[in-house]
């Protein structure tokens, strides 16, 4: 967008201070202050779009988040349900003759964000072996009841340097999003290690097995991709946080499934994380349910598919 055109798209989602700026950027009060600001409102403007004539705008708020234009107008109209005070309808005309590929030139004034999306390449997933082909991984996983199936389907590797299961994962448009890898060795503290490539870690904006997110109908959530693993065998639509607490970024891409089903690792950080989702949950306006695992069970990993699916099927 023209800075003209930047202008006259935040006036008409009632933005307030617009200034045009000398640096390819239109500042402004957050059009999205009054839901996800701290005190509901920005005195002192945090957010700005770039101006980019004939390309694609992208918005910064340095209170909240940042995204393409596109993406901020369908959070205010979700938001709004369509009936607020704000234009969509010139909204739309505005952004009509934009392209589709968003592009993410350098912020110049407004600095780099740590939740943008970076895709990693393909070949550093090929830097590791498969897993099927190393004795060392195929026994652990086999101890853990992991099928060659599911080696194939997640697409297991193997560091040798660590001594650990790489496991890959990919955004809900297959781009390669990062890996999360699990020690084999019994006797080492820290047992999950995040990859990060060239400083890039997607964690907090990707489910692990996000692509079920296409499916119809509720989702059900776990912890690590172990959880996963077993999980997905009773229900395809699971994904997997990868930490006990869900970010915003990841929360707000269930928003079509209609009903989260948490299942809660059985430790106190499982038990926090419940709070963590139902506070979401209610701010995306979802159903949340929660299967607690019986006692003595401390993950789905260490469940029978069958029980898992007993369990699954008295909440949908």
């Amino acid at each position: 967008m023209t800075a003209e055109q930047v202008v006259s798209f935040l006036e008409a989602l009632h933005a307030k201070q617009i200034h045009i700026k000398g640096n390819g950027w239109v500042e402004a009060s957050c059009p999205l202050a009054r839901w996800t600001h701290s005190h509901h409102k920005d005195s002192k403007p945090s957010f700005g779009i770039s101006v980019v004539p004939g390309g694609k705008s992208y918005f910064l708020c340095f209170s909240c988040r940042q995204g393409s234009v596109e993406e901020l107008l369908q959070t205010i109209e979700w938001y709004t349900k369509g009936n607020g005070p704000e234009d969509f309808a010139r909204c739309r005309q505005i952004l009509a003759d934009e392209p589709q590929i968003v592009t993410l030139p350098p912020y110049q004034e407004f600095a780099a964000s740590k939740t943008v999306f970076i895709e990693w390449p393909q070949y550093w997933v090929e830097s590791f072996k498969r897993a099927d082909w190393v004795l060392d991984a195929m026994t652990y996983l086999t101890s853990r009841e992991v099928s060659p199936q599911t080696i194939e389907t997640f697409d297991l590797r193997w560091d040798p340097k660590r001594c650990m299961i790489v496991a890959p994962y990919r955004d809900v448009y297959g781009r390669l999003a990062g890996a999360r890898g699990r020690t084999i060795l019994p006797t080492v503290g820290n047992k999950h290690y995040d990859y990060t490539f060239q400083a890039v870690n997607n964690a907090r904006l990707v489910w692990y097995n996000e692509a079920v997110l296409n499916l119809p109908g509720p989702v059900v959530v776990v912890e690590g991709q172990f959880d996963c693993f077993r999980t997905v065998q009773a229900f395809p639509k699971t994904v997997a946080a990868l930490t006990a607490k869900p970010t915003w970024d990841k929360m707000k891409k269930l928003g079509e499934c209609g009903t989260v089903i948490q299942i809660p690792d059985r430790d106190e950080a499982g038990h926090q994380s419940v709070h963590r989702y139902a506070a979401l949950c209610h701010q995306f306006n979802l159903k949340h349910r929660v299967v607690w695992l019986d006692e003595g069970v401390k993950d789905p990993a260490q469940c029978h598919v069958d029980y898992l699916r007993d369990r699954i099927q008295e909440m949908v």
